[in-house]
């Protein structure tokens, strides 16, 4: 079993012309989780993360935050010479 761990941050700016609004945001991110590898090449992971999304658009005085918490479970597949 391996233990690992993923922080990410994204910065957007996203111009509309139809309605002359831009928009900006930022989102943190962060997960830990663990990897069970049944042989050298295929692994089940499991994942618990949290993040914050913040955007505010300039024509509208719109602004908001989102907060997440994230559950996942996937399979990993290494390719081997």
């Amino acid at each position: 079993m391996n233990i690992f761990s993923e922080i990410s941050y994204q910065y957007g700016i996203t111009n509309t012309n139809q309605i002359s609004s831009t928009t900006k945001s930022n989102k943190l991110s962060g997960l830990l989780g663990c990897a069970v590898f049944f042989n050298s090449s295929v692994a089940l992971e499991f994942t618990l993360g949290y993040s914050s999304y913040r955007y505010s658009a300039d024509s509208f005085a719109n602004t908001g935050r989102v907060k997440s918490v994230i559950a996942g479970i996937g399979f990993q597949f290494h390719l081997e010479k």
